[in-house]
């Protein structure tokens, strides 16, 4: 047993305490020598603790309560550290001069100290102290322990043991604080408290803060003194920290409704010591995704992210509620990269309900070490996970009311509130922006009267009201007048609002003005049945009209007339005054068609210019006729619209019910076919449906598409014939035909199926082909080193269309290499019969403007091809090749060509001949001062990749370059001409003769006067530019081979052929007469 450490301390206590004795153990027990107390360096009063001032002041007086005492109390040590020292005191009262001496033994309680015995009692207490969760302690009368726990282990330093506090005090391994505040507390209980209870903070050896419940109780002896306490502590720190989590979020206003969840992750986080705590809402759309509203990682926030719960423990909270997981929760979810990120060991997650139990979120805190699992944890997510669900409830609360005031106040839809009397408590802006009444000038009115102009209530308010409390909800459409009484159409729903016990409370009412609707509606409906532009019956009301007359001429057994009435020529009325002026002109047409039928009678527009008549009650079709010649007068009449006089007619096809027994859209279809009819035969007239003509219609129509087909198909292709200069032997240019590669007919040439599609839309979409397909190939020629150009024919429907010079631009735009000088317009001279100004003025764009070279075609066969030649700016006369083919053998038309060849030569034209089919062809045209030429007697039309190979083996013709290098004088070339005549002639005659009669294709002209070579005399005789006696001599020969020539023909059809055949020798003596002459007159010429 250690040595008990005392002291011995004498004092005198009267008005001041004098040291009088002090033993030398005093240094030992306290640190201080006994002279440095008796010199009064060191007062005992000064190292006394604070806290046992009440037992100094009993100590230290003069007075004598008792004369001895055992007391406990706490001095300070030199070293700066309490002792708990028990003491005995002794008061004497001194007589002699009224003071009272005080000698104390002080001793330390430590030394006084007990040990343990090995009694069964204390190996029970032993285990005890070594396996209990909370903190039990032993101590004696002097505060020292005499006993504990060894969890007390956890809060005292340096202790490794239970055993290791024996013997100690509080001040030995506790901080000052906490042992004054322990000890406080056991005064209580050696002053006779029978439990001394306080809630104490305490600090373990790893310094970290913590709660403990203390509870200390006295030991007493048999005789019932106090001799000792032992006490009871128990940690409570994570119930303190989770009370302080939820005062802490009580007491904290938030300014913003993020902050709620930010403060609890931070509060959760910081309190139990973890590192990340997370809140999050699951997705709405996509259940297996998480939102989070507040992430804490570290020390501070993170960013809310989104994140999938497939595989995550948060998905297992979501599917069985709280979920803990200690420790290697990595191992358990391998899939959720998040918790490896992290480094996540530990984990703990609740469910967030809302009010209807449904998991709508997720609370959770993770560690990265393991977490000791504790109810007190459970119990604060639980709370927390209520408290955050109430917080989300109230902020969609709060969303909802919001957006419900938002929808109240922003609504263009009118919203009033009434009372159970039907009486206005509250009304939206949109009331007032609809009705024109104020929420002030509304409250207390009923909506029906207010509503009203005469306030009456209908008959039809009340059938309102009797639905509406039958079946607490009305909805429906009435007409109201606003406050300025201008009526207005709305869509109203009215619903009662009732308490539980069905009582109503309140009528709401709903409507939208929708007079805007009810008028769109009925223009609509208007629309559905008129044409808005004429106000005439559209096809839908035709349709139903024409049931009604059918029915009705079948009643009546009278006729009925379906018509079509086109007007003529409305396009370019669009295309010159523009389409306002169009339109008038519609309108106009319109009114006076209808003023020129009757009453039973329907006109109908079906669109554009296009209009269709029901004409009813008729007993003859000649009745009906007069009808349409006074219809057709009408329309007839000009027009003044907008300062401008107009003149249109119009053509008009119609077909009678029942001679015509057939379904309205055949009807239509054959007037339709009637009113074309009326078009080609001139316009301006009435023409009556035929049957027979009607096939031919259909069969054009089916034309029409089988062409429309190819042309998508690609079955179109470019022929090219060859153009020379007949003089030069120049290849200078081609003119492109088209053909079409038939699938079943084969290779089909134009005249087979270019009339068909005359004056359709069809024939402008293939002529924009034609045009494109010849510039791509002037573009591919270029590239290969071959520059012609190229002559494309241009329709006269096409020419005049309003898009050809766009379009014609657009395709040359597509071809930037191609000069367009290479690219020649032949446009046909029949083309120049209609509009003359319009034609020219695309000419001279084409020319001007666009840089294209321009021919006119077919020359001759026109009306007036002088006026054409003169109006016309085409840069070439193209001859058409009626007349040279057959320019040997009639005069007339050798005739023409003369003319045309003149006419260009004065109007300074160049001038090409099509149809040269033989080298006398030629020759003739260079003799008559044409160098250009082409025909079959040149190359027939190819493919664009035959021209090539066929340039390279081109040989110009000899004859004709011979003569154009002569340059011969008028009189030779007109000789030249005669033998080339009479050649042909005699040629033509013996060919006739040779020929088998089923075989004869014609005879040369056999009247001597207008033969080629009767036609040339007399024309001789008439110029006198030859010797009179050569042109008697020549004409004698001339009547000879006619005479010679008479007498055989005469012969040919009375089965004497061999006998006619026999008798050419003799015709050839007498042509050799004239060839004798026409020879000598080229000599001396």
């Amino acid at each position: 047993m250690s040595k008990i450490v005392e002291a011995t301390i004498q004092l005198s206590l009267s008005e001041s305490i004098s040291v009088l004795s002090v033993s030398r153990d005093i240094e030992t027990l306290l640190g201080f020598k006994s002279a440095d107390f008796l010199s009064g360096k060191i007062s005992l009063l000064d190292r006394l603790h604070t806290g046992d001032q009440d037992i100094a002041n009993t100590l230290f007086s003069p007075k004598i309560d008792k004369p001895s005492a055992t007391f406990n109390i706490r001095l300070r040590h030199a070293d700066g550290l309490i002792r708990c020292i028990k003491g005995h005191y002794t008061k004497l009262y001194n007589t002699t001069d009224s003071s009272t001496t005080l000698e104390m033994l002080l001793q330390d309680a430590k030394s006084l100290g007990t040990t343990l015995n090995s009694s069964p009692i204390m190996a029970n207490f032993k285990a005890i102290m070594e396996n209990t969760d909370d903190y039990i302690y032993f101590k004696d009368r002097n505060h020292v322990f005499t006993g504990a726990s060894q969890t007390l282990v956890q809060l005292t330093s340096p202790s490794e043991h239970w055993t290791d506090l024996l013997g100690q005090t509080d001040y030995d391994v506790f901080p000052e604080k906490l042992a004054d505040i322990y000890y406080e507390l056991e005064k209580q209980v050696f002053s006779g408290t029978k439990i001394a209870h306080e809630v104490q903070k305490t600090i373990d050896i790893k310094e970290s803060g913590g709660w403990v419940d203390n509870r200390k109780y006295p030991i007493q002896n048999e005789s019932g003194d106090i001799i000792g306490l032992f006490g009871i502590a128990r940690d409570i720190t994570e119930q303190k920290r989770s009370e302080e989590v939820l005062r802490a979020l009580a007491e904290t206003n938030f300014s913003r409704k993020e902050d709620v969840f930010k403060e609890i992750v931070r509060q959760l986080a910081t309190s139990l010591c973890m590192p990340y705590a997370m809140i999050a809402l699951i997705n709405t759309e996509d259940p297996m995704q998480a939102d989070t509203l507040a992430i804490w990682a570290g020390d501070d926030f993170a960013e809310n992210i989104s994140y999938p719960l497939k595989g995550s423990p948060c998905e297992k909270v979501t599917q069985e509620g709280v979920c803990f997981y200690p420790d290697s929760v990595q191992s358990l979810f391998p899939e959720d990269y998040c918790l490896i990120d992290m480094g996540v060991e530990s984990y703990l997650g609740s469910p967030l309900k809302n009010n209807q139990n449904e998991t709508i979120g997720i609370i959770s805190i993770m560690s990265d070490k393991p977490i000791k699992h504790s109810s007190q944890m459970t119990l604060l997510f639980k709370t927390l996970a209520t408290r955050i669900a109430i917080e989300l409830e109230r902020q969609i609360s709060e969303k909802r009311l919001k957006l419900l005031d938002k929808v109240f106040h922003g609504t263009h839809e009118a919203i009033v509130i009434t009372d159970a009397d039907k009486l206005i408590i509250d009304v939206n802006p949109a009331f007032s922006t609809i009705t024109g009444y104020s929420l002030e000038e509304a409250l207390g009115q009923n909506p029906h009267t207010l509503k009203t102009l005469n306030g009456a209530k209908s008959q039809e308010y009340f059938e309102k009201m009797q639905m509406l409390d039958e079946n607490n909800h009305w909805q429906g459409e009435a007409w109201h007048h606003r406050k300025n009484g201008e009526a207005y159409a709305e869509r109203l729903t009215i619903s009662a609002l009732k308490d539980n016990k069905g009582n109503t409370l309140n009528y709401v009412g709903i409507f939208s003005d929708i007079t805007y609707s009810k008028e769109q509606q009925k223009e609509l409906e208007f629309m559905a049945h008129y044409d808005v532009l004429t106000k005439l019956p559209n096809r839908t009301l035709f349709y139903d009209r024409f049931l009604q007359a059918v029915a009705h001429s079948k009643r009546t057994k009278t006729l009925l007339a379906v018509c079509f009435l086109d007007l003529d020529n409305f396009k370019p009325v669009n295309d010159i005054y523009g389409h306002n002026v169009g339109d008038q002109l519609l309108i106009e047409v319109a009114q006076r068609i209808k003023a020129n039928i009757r009453e039973e009678d329907t006109v109908s527009r079906q669109g554009g210019d296009e209009f269709t008549l029901l004409l009813a009650e008729f007993d003859h079709v000649y009745q009906c006729e007069v009808l349409l010649y006074r219809i057709l007068e009408a329309v007839a009449e000009p027009y003044m619209i907008e300062e401008q006089h107009i003149n249109i007619s119009a053509s008009l096809g119609a077909t009678v019910y029942p001679l015509d027994d057939s379904d309205i859209d055949t009807l239509l279809r054959h007037a339709d076919q009637a009113m074309y009819q009326a078009k080609l035969a001139g316009r301006n007239r009435y023409y009556l449906f035929n049957a027979e003509h009607d096939q031919q219609v259909s069969l054009k129509h089916q034309q029409l598409d089988e062409i429309q087909q190819a042309l998508s198909n690609n079955e179109f292709e470019l022929y090219y014939q060859p153009k020379v200069n007949m003089k030069s032997g120049e290849v200078y240019g081609v003119e492109a035909v088209i053909r079409w590669l038939h699938p079943e007919n084969g290779l089909t040439p134009p005249l087979d199926f270019l009339p068909i599609i005359e004056e359709s839309i069809l024939e402008i979409q293939l002529g924009e082909w034609v045009i494109s397909q010849a510039l791509e190939q002037i573009a591919l020629w270029k590239k290969q080193g071959i520059s012609l150009q190229v002559s494309v024919n241009i329709a006269s429907y096409h020419l005049q269309s309003a898009s050809f010079t766009s379009q014609l631009e657009t395709a040359l735009l597509k071809q930037p290499s191609v000069d367009p000088g290479h690219l020649q317009l032949e446009i046909l001279e029949s083309s120049a019969l209609g509009d003359t100004q319009i034609i020219n003025s695309v000419i001279k764009f084409c020319q001007e403007v666009l840089g294209v070279k321009v021919a006119l075609d077919d020359f001759g066969t026109g009306y007036s091809s002088l006026t054409h030649l003169r109006n016309l700016p085409a840069e070439t006369i193209k001859i058409d090749q009626t007349f040279v083919r057959d320019m040997l053998d009639d005069p007339d038309d050798c005739a023409i060509i003369d003319g045309i060849i003149g006419l260009a030569d004065s109007f300074d034209r160049e001038v090409i001949a099509e149809g040269v089919e033989t080298t006398e062809h030629g020759l003739m045209l260079l003799l008559m001062g044409c160098d250009y030429a082409q025909g079959y007697g040149i190359a027939r039309p190819m493919p664009a990749r035959e021209i090539s190979d066929w340039l390279s083996s081109y040989r110009p013709n000899e004859t004709w370059l011979n003569c154009g290098n002569l340059e011969p004088c008028y009189k030779v070339r007109r000789v030249q001409q005669l033998g080339l005549a009479v050649k042909r002639w005699g040629n033509h005659f013996e060919t006739a003769i040779q020929s088998a009669p089923d075989q004869l294709q014609s005879w040369p002209i056999m009247e001597q006067t207008k033969c080629p070579c009767g036609n040339w005399l007399k024309r001789e005789k008439h110029d006198q530019l030859f010797d009179t006696t050569w042109l008697a001599e020549l004409d004698q020969a001339h009547d000879q081979v006619h005479s010679i020539a008479a007498s055989l023909k005469a012969l040919y059809p009375k089965d004497k052929q061999k006998a006619a055949r026999d008798g050419l020798s003799s015709l050839k003596k007498a042509f050799s007469k004239i060839h004798l002459l026409i020879e000598n007159s080229l000599q001396t010429n």
